[in-house]
């Protein structure tokens, strides 16, 4: 006897019993699972909550603090997950938006006036990101936190490294479980390899490889600073006043001024960011010190990037 079944994951039907029951045994499911499904339902109703606004990006550019703040105002809620990964991985845009639903609050949950969000810092950078974003919703408000790209590059490179040394990469792998398999055996191969590759050597290849050679692949330095061609793909579809671009550098010196930009940006109150403010959030000490002579060749490289970055958006970012 059953009560309903519904379509799971988008893959197959899953049946319940009528009552949850907590013994062990593969003809019951848990209350926790019991409890799942019953949101998946209320959303597959049409009970569900939205976005209202995606932080798009870049990567290691200050999303993680940027989404650690603005989960302490009042009305702003964060989806259960800080990167959900839809718009990026077919594997997950295949679900269909029902299943991006279920990673938010449920509408009675959340505070009167508030809003949804989610950060996944590679919208930015995939190329099919922004017209499936918009075909989701063409209202959504998008924010794009941008680092100056040698930096930005550098730190990535940091990053994995000390995963690679102290985790075996185990935190980014899994985290990649849920992306697309090309994807993933890139991440797989880059964490088995013994030795990690130097910043240096690492550069060398992207330049030297053609145009866009690397936007298939995962992880790379150079590519992701290209804003300008990734902000543009955003335009083609996105009216300027729907896309806020913060400066990285703005964000960590000056942050009560960069999160009331945010919350003036959504049509949100103001909060009192005072004491709720740690500046150590994302923040990432090198234990190995960027040479000069890739910095300067890496300057050059962005130079003209950076130039059309600025015509595109009318900023003016000094790097």
């Amino acid at each position: 006897m059953t009560l309903f079944a519904l379509w799971d994951d988008g893959a197959r039907m899953t049946t319940l019993p009528v009552w949850p029951r907590l013994r062990r045994g593969d003809d019951f499911v848990s209350l926790g699972r019991f409890w799942a499904l019953a949101k998946q339902i209320a959303v597959c109703c049409g009970y569900a909550s939205r976005p209202s606004f995606l932080i798009i990006g870049a990567a290691k550019s200050g999303t993680t603090a940027l989404h650690a703040y603005l989960s302490l105002h009042p009305h702003i809620r964060p989806a259960w997950d800080k990167e959900v990964h839809f718009f990026d991985q077919d594997v997950s845009y295949r679900r269909g938006s029902s299943w991006y639903h279920t990673r938010f609050t449920l509408p009675h949950r959340l505070a009167r006036q508030a809003v949804s969000f989610c950060a996944t810092p590679d919208y930015l950078f995939v190329p099919q990101c922004a017209e499936r974003i918009y075909r989701y919703n063409p209202n959504l408000k998008l924010v794009a936190v941008l680092r100056e790209p040698v930096e930005r590059a550098y730190s990535f490179w940091h990053m994995l490294r000390n995963f690679h040394e102290c985790h075996q990469g185990r935190p980014i792998l899994n985290q990649a479980a849920r992306f697309d398999p090309p994807i993933r055996r890139d991440y797989r191969q880059l964490f088995a390899a013994g030795r990690f590759p130097a910043f240096e050597d690492w550069v060398d290849r992207e330049l030297a490889a053609p145009p866009n050679a690397f936007l298939a692949r995962q992880p790379n330095l150079v590519q992701y600073g290209l804003y300008h061609e990734q902000l543009r793909r955003f335009y083609q579809w996105f009216k300027p006043d729907q896309i806020l671009i913060l400066d990285h550098q703005q964000l960590m010196q000056n942050t009560r001024a960069a999160l009331d930009q945010v919350t003036d940006f959504l049509g949100l109150s103001r909060h009192d960011w005072d004491g709720r403010i740690e500046h150590k959030v994302g923040k990432q000490d090198y234990s190995i010190e960027l040479k000069a002579a890739t910095r300067r060749r890496l300057q050059r490289f962005f130079q003209p990037h950076n130039r059309a970055l600025g015509k595109l958006t009318g900023l003016e970012f000094g790097w």
